[in-house]
């Protein structure tokens, strides 16, 4: 194999691996913005229920002092016609009205009441859910800035590595290298069945010889550094 072309093997295997470890990076960020975004939710959602249950529970004192008072007003409407003194036609409408508006009262009060009870059981769920996802959050956390670290101290490690096989090219094939990294991802590619692993374009068998030879060749379709077929 031409020297160039070995070195330009271990070249790619060092971005392959500077890829690889950017990628877990990422993994790793993403799953602990996540976990924030689930605490967060998680939090806000108990929180809201919290208000919920607030707001229902001062609702029900506003009505039961509601009902309180049109209770007073249907009492002294009965002692009027049941004591025979003053405007019974008057007590009259006021019963039946105190009626309706107690009837509306009572009705909205029990709806309150069933409602609140929903309530008081998905605050117990969100506050399960919250302590869960702080709890994992807080997991993450700790382990979070340690992988990290050791990403970063595998890529510090690597990156001397590969400046050192790349300082072994010629600077027309390291420019060319760089291209083809940036536009393609990779630089080289392999044959497999008679044809360029990286755009399936057919590897002329005179091409495929001359590799063996020792040669270097570049694919007609992609431009990407052909490495000679396995002879195994």
């Amino acid at each position: 194999m031409h020297p160039d072309l070995e070195h330009l093997m271990v070249a790619d295997r060092y971005d392959r691996q500077i890829r690889d470890l950017r990628k877990k990076k990422a993994t790793q960020l993403d799953i602990l913005a996540k976990a924030e975004a689930r605490d967060q939710a998680a939090r806000e959602r108990l929180a809201g229920l919290v208000a919920s249950i607030d707001a229902n529970k001062a609702r029900q004192r506003e009505l039961n002092r509601e009902v309180e008072s049109y209770e007073a007003r249907r009492r002294s409407a009965t002692r009027i016609l049941e004591n025979g003194t003053g405007d019974a036609a008057a007590a009259e409408r006021q019963l039946a009205s105190v009626a309706e508006v107690l009837d509306t009262l009572e009705t909205e009060l029990l709806e309150k009441m069933e409602a609140l009870e929903e309530l008081e059981s998905e605050r117990t769920q969100a506050a399960a859910d919250a302590a869960d996802a702080a709890a994992f959050l807080e997991a993450e956390k700790a382990g979070h800035d340690g992988k990290i670290a050791a990403l970063k101290a595998k890529f510090t490690a690597i990156l001397p590595e590969r400046e050192a096989t790349l300082a072994l090219l010629d600077k027309t094939i390291l420019g060319r290298y760089e291209t083809l990294l940036s536009r393609r991802g990779r630089a080289i590619a392999e044959i497999v069945d008679g044809s360029c692993s990286g755009c399936q374009r057919v590897v002329r068998q005179q091409n495929i010889a001359d590799l063996q030879r020792g040669l270097m060749y570049a694919c007609d379709g992609c431009g990407r550094w052909l490495l000679p077929p396995d002879p195994g």
